[in-house]
């Protein structure tokens, strides 16, 4: 089992230890997928999670290095938005809900304090049954034995994390890579407010007055989320040079072999196009098609009007400028 150094532990400001001693057995992750959300990171995962060279936590989105910011666990909303289902056929999202309250809460927490460093390192070990069947898995789909050579997470709101966080996780692992995906803030923004409002919400267009959607796209954090190019300078001062890729959600979308390849090269991982899985350009985590209203368009195009052009985008253009 890997350990993390005393000497890597030394002067941490926000990443905290339940423990007392000299060192952290356990694996601590090797790369990051940043996001920020509505960026297809959803996609990198779920073409990424069966390769035999990688591991990736479950769940998708951890939230570690938020909470260690807050100070409290972005777990509890597990709890907090807990509701039971008016029908019986919306029971799945519900038994799913509950399962991860008992994995998180229960199982992997257990006296640990669930902002800890023990905590987190907690999920990128897998259980003997687990890593038998993913062994048996993956000979089955690739006829090569499963054996992760590089960990990692994939947490779409680490791409907004302060500085100061960054050079914890770097402190701790000095060889540390990203993904940092980029997407027109106008679209991002849209593809984001259909989701929280309109899917998840379980609203329609019609439902909402428009002021609600002024005061989603005018709240800190979806501002925070379409700052780019500042995150892309935050995470390249901290981590090594070539240590940081940055992705085109534009990319996905029209060559995603080529995207997929080119990240696995990145991650020093076997790019075998064999490891490409059959379904390598389906939509995943999609939301409606609706295409947004002219209003809208207006009022985006002008709150990120100066990141457009930092990043060469206009009209329909893509962030093609934008290299890692």
């Amino acid at each position: 089992m890997a350990t993390v150094s005393p000497e890597a532990l030394n002067g941490l400001e926000y990443i905290t230890r339940a423990t007392s001693g000299d060192a952290v057995r356990g694996q601590f992750p090797d790369f990051l997928i940043l996001g920020p959300q509505r960026t297809g990171t959803t996609w990198v995962h779920a073409n990424l999670k069966l390769h035999p060279e990688l591991f990736l936590s479950y769940p998708k989105e951890l939230y570690y290095f938020n909470s260690v910011q807050k100070g409290a666990h972005a777990f509890s909303r597990h709890v907090r938005d807990f509701e039971w289902p008016t029908r019986l056929r919306d029971m799945r999202p519900t038994v799913r809900r509950i399962a991860q309250v008992v994995y998180f809460d229960v199982l992997k927490t257990g006296r640990m304090p669930a902002y800890s460093l023990e905590w987190y390192m907690r999920f990128f070990h897998d259980p003997f049954w687990l890593r038998a069947y993913k062994n048996r898995r993956s000979l089955r789909r690739y006829g090569v034995a499963y054996q992760p050579r590089m960990y990692g997470e994939a947490t779409a709101t680490y791409a907004t994390l302060d500085e100061g966080i960054i050079r914890d996780i770097v402190r701790i692992n000095p060889e540390m890579k990203a993904l940092l995906m980029v997407r027109d803030p106008v679209e991002r923004a849209w593809s984001h407010a259909k989701m929280s409002l309109v899917r998840d919400g379980k609203r329609s267009m019609e439902d909402l007055p428009r002021q609600a959607f002024y005061d989603f796209f005018t709240s800190d954090y979806q501002l925070a989320c379409g700052q780019f190019s500042a995150h892309i300078d935050k995470w390249r001062r901290c981590l090594k040079p070539g240590h940081l890729k940055v992705g085109l959600y534009a990319d996905i979308q029209e060559r995603p072999a080529v995207f997929l390849v080119e990240l696995l090269e990145f991650l020093g991982v076997s790019a075998d196009r064999r490891y490409l899985g059959d379904d390598i350009g389906d939509r995943v985590n999609p939301t409606s098609a609706m295409k947004i209203p002219p209003h809208f368009q207006r009022f985006l195009e002008a709150l990120f009007a100066e990141e457009r052009e930092r990043l060469n985008i206009s009209g329909t253009t893509h962030a093609r400028a934008v290299h890692a």
